[in-house]
């Protein structure tokens, strides 16, 4: 039987575990609302955690997944699946005639494409090739500096030419560019050296990278396809791809980065010799939708 003193104790200890329960509560639920704040219910970065679990799926050596049995791809099943370090290779298992390198936006990674490029609406034909790459796991300043699958450091999301290099890791996206033009070469090799029949794509931070290394790329490619990302004033075209297509697609409602933001970016676009596809989606946030994958197909097919 305890004591007045020993009940004592354990109410005050009772007392103690629930103030402390209800300021942790607290602080979970102002870290909640801080980061659904942070990062405007954007896509790419609620997908982190889901591509954490579907991590598990896979090891580090070349392995092929059975694609029905996973369920990832909708019942297609053209495709065999290896992975290199964090990155994903979808190759046809007919004919293999092009390659489309993809990458991907802030927080997410090579995995979160798998169901995109491998589902029976994909906007890839059969024959073509689908490289999936993962960016570095690196600090991000707009996102606490937690760390998270990112091609350069986001320091702030408004910017303009004069405050582009206080707003965004430049070394770093140069680093990356060297890596993606690394995988470019691997695979016009493929290709017996035919570099046209290459595309390189991204989505947000991706496609800000595939201008980035696809305009200093010193080989033609076959085509680029920008995703909600935006021009670095900082690019100097290489000449073998000034004349290369570009489509650029973009939601009139993207909170993220603004299109009126990114619009301001492409002027240099325009003042140059590219031929631009211009497809600005209305009532498209930060994210895809069925009209971005008939562009995405109509852009692919026209250049094989």
């Amino acid at each position: 039987m305890k004591t007045p003193n020993e009940k004592m104790q354990i109410q005050e200890y009772d007392a103690k575990q629930e103030s402390y329960l209800r300021k942790s509560n607290q602080i979970n639920q102002l870290i909640s609302i801080s980061s659904i704040q942070l990062h405007n219910n954007i896509k790419e970065i609620e997908k982190t955690r889901t591509n954490n679990q579907k991590s598990q799926y896979f090891n580090q050596n070349l392995i092929e997944v059975n694609l029905k049995q996973k369920q990832m791809f909708g019942g297609s099943n053209k495709y065999k699946v290896e992975k290199k370090g964090e990155d994903i290779y979808l190759i046809p298992k007919g004919q293999h005639t092009h390659t489309l390198v993809w990458m991907h936006g802030l927080g997410d990674s090579a995995e979160g494409y798998l169901d995109f490029f491998g589902e029976s609406s994909s906007p890839t034909p059969d024959n073509m090739k689908v490289v999936l790459l993962t960016a570095p796991a690196r600090k991000v300043t707009i996102n606490m500096g937690m760390q998270m699958p990112s091609w350069f450091d986001f320091k702030a999301f408004q910017f303009n030419e004069q405050t582009f290099h206080q707003a965004i890791g430049v070394d770093e996206a140069n680093q990356s560019a060297q890596r993606i033009h690394q995988v470019l070469n691997e695979e016009i090799a493929k290709l017996k050296g035919d570099s046209k029949k290459v595309f390189l794509g991204g989505f947000s931070q991706g496609g800000c990278m595939t201008l980035r290394a696809g305009l200093t790329f010193d080989k033609p490619l076959g085509g680029l396809l920008v995703y909600s990302g935006f021009l670095f004033p900082t690019i100097v075209d290489h000449e073998n791809n000034k004349n290369t297509e570009i489509l650029i697609s973009h939601g009139e409602q993207d909170p993220l980065l603004p299109w009126a933001q990114s619009k301001q970016s492409y002027t240099k676009l325009n003042e140059q010799t590219h031929k631009v596809r211009w497809e600005i989606i209305k009532n498209l946030q930060h994210t895809f939708n069925e009209r971005s994958l008939i562009v995405f197909s109509e852009f692919l097919k026209a250049h094989l």
